[in-house]
C-alpha cells in the first residue's frame, strides 16, 4: 500500500480519541476490487481498509461499487462470507458469477480459505 492510501491518525485534543482520515477515492477503490482474483473474495471492510478508507465507510461500499460498475465487485461480500441482500442490486447474479468462478459456498457462506487478507490484493503497490 503506498502513502496515498494509508489511513492517518490525527492528533486529538487531550482526552479525545484521534480522528481517522480517509484516503480512499474512486481510483483506489476500483484498483483494490480489480485486484481480487477470480475464485477469491474480500469483505466490504477489508476492501475499504485496503483502499485507504476508514471503517465507517464500509456501510456505503455496496452502493458505491454499484455506481462505479467496478470490475470484480461481485467478489466483495459481507465479513461472514454471505452475499448481501442488496449486493450490486442483484444478489442472485452475484452468486451465479461467484459459482462460475469456482468459489465454494457452505451453508450460504463463501469458503473462508478463499478470503483475501487486506495486504494480499497488491492494489496500489
Amino acid at each position: 500500500m503506498n502513502d496515498a492510501q494509508m489511513v492517518e491518525v490525527g492528533v486529538a485534543p487531550e482526552g479525545e480519541a484521534p480522528a481517522l482520515v480517509s484516503r480512499m477515492d474512486d481510483t483506489s477503490l476500483r484498483a483494490t476490487v480489480a485486484a481480487i482474483p477470480p475464485g477469491r473474495w474480500m469483505s466490504y471492510g477489508d476492501v475499504v481498509a485496503a483502499a485507504g478508507g476508514v471503517p465507517r465507510q464500509a456501510i456505503g461500499v455496496n452502493a458505491r461499487l454499484t455506481r462505479l460498475g467496478c470490475d470484480g465487485a461481485h467478489r466483495v461480500l459481507k465479513s461472514d462470507g454471505t452475499i448481501s441482500g442488496t449486493a450490486l442490486g442483484d444478489p442472485q447474479r452475484v452468486r451465479r458469477l461467484l459459482d462460475a468462478e469456482g468459489l465454494a459456498f457452505h451453508g450460504g457462506r463463501a469458503d473462508a480459505e478463499a478470503r483475501l487478507a487486506v495486504e494480499s490484493t497488491g492494489a496500489g503497490s
